[in-house]
C-alpha cells in the first residue's frame, strides 16, 4: 500500500515526533528526582517507542529519518538517565561504563569502518543481542529508579547482555569490512 512505502523526508512525521518525545522525557527526568514521576517518565518514553514504530509500521510514512531518529532517541534518553543516576551516585562511573559498553563499542566501530572509508548503507541493521541489551537497559532504569540499592545486580545482567551483543556486533562489523573493496 502507498502509505506503507519508505520515504525519505517528512522528517515531522507521527512516528517521528512520537521519537522525539523521548527527548523532553529525558530531561524531566534529570531534572525531576521524584520517583512518582520518574517511572511515568519512563513508561511515557516505552509507549512513545512502542506508538513510533506501530504507526510507521501500519499508518505510514515509514521514513529514513525515523529509522535513524528511533535508535538515537532511545539512546539519547538511556544515556541521560544513566547519566542521571552516575551524577546522583547510584551508579559508579565504572557501573556507567559497562552499562554503555556496548553502545560505546557501536559507536567506535562505526566511525572505525567510516574511517576506512566502508559503505554502510543498508548493511549494519540492529541485532537481536543489541535489543536484548536495549531491553536489558530500560529494565535496569526501571529498576533503578524504584530500587537503587540492585545496581550491582542490574550491572552484572546488563554487562553479560552488553559481552554477547559486543562479540556479535563486532562479528558483523567484521564481515562488512571483509566484504568491502580494499583501496590500493
Amino acid at each position: 500500500s502507498q502509505r506503507r512505502r519508505w520515504h525519505t523526508t517528512s522528517y515531522f512525521s507521527i512516528p517521528n515526533l512520537f521519537s522525539l518525545s523521548r527527548l523532553p522525557l529525558a530531561l524531566v527526568f534529570v531534572l525531576v528526582p521524584d520517583t512518582a514521576v520518574r517511572i511515568g517518565v519512563i513508561v511515557a518514553a516505552g509507549i512513545s517507542d512502542y506508538l513510533d514504530g506501530w504507526w510507521a509500521r501500519t499508518r505510514g510514512p515509514r521514513t529514513t529519518s525515523g529509522a535513524l531518529l528511533d535508535p538515537i532517541t532511545d539512546k539519547l534518553f538511556v544515556l541521560a538517565v544513566l547519566l542521571a543516576f552516575a551524577v546522583e551516585a547510584v551508579l559508579s562511573p565504572a557501573q556507567l561504563l559497562v552499562m554503555l559498553a556496548r553502545d560505546i563499542f557501536v559507536t567506535v566501530g562505526v566511525l572505525v569502518l567510516l574511517a576506512l572509508r566502508v559503505p554502510l548503507a543498508g548493511r549494519l541493521q540492529a541485532r537481536f543481542p543489541g535489543k536484548v541489551v536495549t531491553t536489558m537497559q530500560i529494565v535496569a532504569v526501571l529498576v533503578l529508579t524504584v530500587w537503587p540499592g540492585a545496581a550491582t545486580a542490574v550491572v552484572i545482567i546488563t554487562a553479560a547482555a552488553s559481552a554477547w551483543a559486543i562479540a556479535d556486533y563486532g562479528a558483523q562489523g567484521l564481515r562488512v569490512l571483509r566484504a568491502s573493496p580494499q583501496p590500493r
